[in-house]
């Protein structure tokens, strides 16, 4: 049980009102900010007051050096306005290194852009392509839609739009109905996700684990009634579960 809990916390929204500290200097760092509205700065404290270092807005990332390193925050990052962010807990990515996952290519990304940026070797000699620009505004996009969608997949697993459907299987023999297989489908507003959309995202971020208890809560007690209504006590129910389940020993008793 803890594992699913742990993972259901790994991504999630924030709002910050304006003048509000979202991550201060010398904080440990844990994680990354996606702003989804509003804008923040960045500042040090200077000589003559705060110094700001940048402005950033929708869409742009911060906190993201925490994925290489455990150092204090190296500075505060304050919101301007009324501030959404999506908080990203790097530690979900570090499997990722060597996966196509989005978020962990444009985290790569922008660690290598500041590096480069922030070496006086390189700073008159390399600019961003064009070709380099597109390519981050592709897996930015990439991984924003991602994220979003994950957040909805968490949402709509607390709002019960998970739902189970039968395909029942019928005997060769006698033409009787044998068992049925429990799919998952996801109704989500008046349109249902393909389980070919979801599932993947929900077996890579652990959100498997917790679709699987849906389907053999509720593939078990429909099976009660099936078998009551057929008035057949050898009828089967075919519930798929993922590995990282069925590694849950207390899953199945």
């Amino acid at each position: 049980m803890e594992l699913a809990h742990a993972m259901s916390e790994k991504i999630y929204s924030k709002t910050f009102a304006p003048g509000e500290d979202i991550i201060r200097i010398g904080d440990a760092g844990r994680n990354a900010y996606f702003i989804e509205n509003g804008s923040v700065e960045v500042t040090l404290p200077g000589k003559d007051g705060i110094e700001v270092l940048a402005k950033m807005g929708k869409g742009e990332i911060f906190g993201e050096m925490s994925i290489i390193d455990d150092a204090p925050r190296s500075a505060t990052v304050t919101a301007k306005e009324n501030t959404e962010v999506i908080v990203i807990e790097l530690s979900r990515y570090m499997q990722s290194l060597e996966s196509s996952n989005p978020m962990m290519h444009l985290i790569l990304r922008l660690v290598l852009s500041r590096f480069r940026q922030a070496s006086p070797q390189t700073n008159d000699r390399i600019t961003t392509s064009v070709t380099e620009n597109n390519s981050m505004n592709e897996i930015r996009s990439l991984a924003l839609e991602k994220i979003r969608f994950e957040r909805e997949m968490r949402d709509g697993l607390k709002a019960k739009e998970f739902e189970i459907h039968y395909q029942p299987i019928i005997g060769l023999k006698d033409g009787k109905i044998a068992g049925f297989e429990a799919l998952m489908r996801w109704h989500k507003g008046n349109e249902f996700i393909s389980p070919g959309h979801f599932i993947p995202l929900a077996e890579e971020t652990g959100l498997i684990v917790e679709l699987g208890r849906v389907a053999l809560k509720t593939g078990l007690q429909d099976h009660i009634q099936f078998t009551n209504i057929l008035e057949e006590n050898s009828t089967f129910m075919s519930i798929n579960l993922s590995g990282l389940q069925i590694s849950e020993l207390g899953e199945i008793e």
